[in-house]
């Protein structure tokens, strides 16, 4: 058998379905499938019951998973150990980014990363803070930047610097909304989002404390999006302060004077992986650049 027949079988169990799971780890439905049967083949026993509603564990395949995961966990081990013996680390990092690169310095992180491990390859991936944790369990990246805190003891984070959210009017709004209490300013309309935006959620809470609920028009959680529905008008939002002040600058929005909140922006990995080698070197020079430790 074969350590990607493994991860497969993996996959197919966390996920119950083989689109799920073929899209999770990035292989065609029919690839997927075909090491399935060869894995049933060679092992001489089923893994699955397939079912309309998907693929459900038999007994004997849910035997045999634990074991699956060892001998996967226990190959990847032998793959960092393998690093650590080279005396130039090599290989490649994913870098989930949850925000636009130039405020997240990327191209000063890129030359200290060239500088101090020349031999790893970068590769940028856009996230949110509330997909970094399933990100790094899909293995889509290595480490990820997200704002707040991700309370996971699966995680481990390090706390960068902090960053100020405030609301931003459109300007089409401001005259008679700049100074508003919050009781009106909730009547507005508003840029939002449904998912679990830690900007949102805060203000969120803070409107709970006075009973207050908003009117959201738009649902929107990438910032470039938002940015461009304040500037045309369609209400108001929640902007990391030093893109309001730019918004404020070109004549497009006003900022409510009601509300400012400092959070936190961190740089997480899993906590079963901070020790490898490319994640450690990768921590040591972002913590270097913060000056953290």
């Amino acid at each position: 058998m074969e350590i990607y027949q493994l991860k497969s079988f993996i996959a197919v169990s966390e996920t119950g379905n083989l689109t799920r799971a073929a899209r999770k780890i990035n292989i065609s439905q029919s690839a997927l499938s075909s090491q399935i049967k060869a894995l049933e083949q060679e092992l001489r026993v089923t893994l699955f019951t397939r079912l309309a509603r998907g693929m459900h564990l038999t007994q004997n395949g849910a035997q045999l998973l634990e074991q699956a995961d060892k001998i996967v966990q226990a190959a990847e081990k032998m793959k960092q150990t393998a690093l650590g013996l080279q005396h130039e680390i090599s290989g490649e990092l994913n870098i989930g980014i949850n925000t636009d690169p130039q405020f997240l310095e990327i191209s000063d992180i890129t030359r200290r990363i060239s500088k101090s491990m020349p031999g790893i390859k970068l590769c940028f991936i856009e996230s949110q803070t509330f997909e970094t944790l399933k990100m790094m369990q899909d293995k889509q990246i290595d480490v990820g930047f997200h704002y707040g805190s991700l309370e996971n003891n699966a995680v481990y984070s390090k706390t960068l610097s902090g960053v100020t959210i405030c609301v931003v009017i459109p300007i089409e709004m401001a005259k008679k909304n700049e100074t508003a209490s919050i009781e009106k300013l909730v009547t507005l309309p508003w840029v939002w989002t449904r998912h679990g935006c830690p900007f949102h959620a805060a203000f969120e809470k803070h409107l709970d404390n006075q009973n207050l609920v908003l009117n959201p028009v738009t649902d929107a959680v990438e910032e470039n999006i938002v940015r461009e529905l304040v500037k045309s008008g369609r209400g108001a939002a929640l902007m990391r302060k030093d893109e309001a002040q730019e918004l404020v600058r070109q004549g497009f929005a006003v900022i409510w004077q009601g509300f400012e909140l400092p959070i936190p922006l961190g740089i997480a990995c899993l906590e079963k992986r901070k020790s490898e080698k490319i994640i450690s070197g990768f921590f040591q020079v972002i913590t270097a650049k913060y000056d953290i430790f």
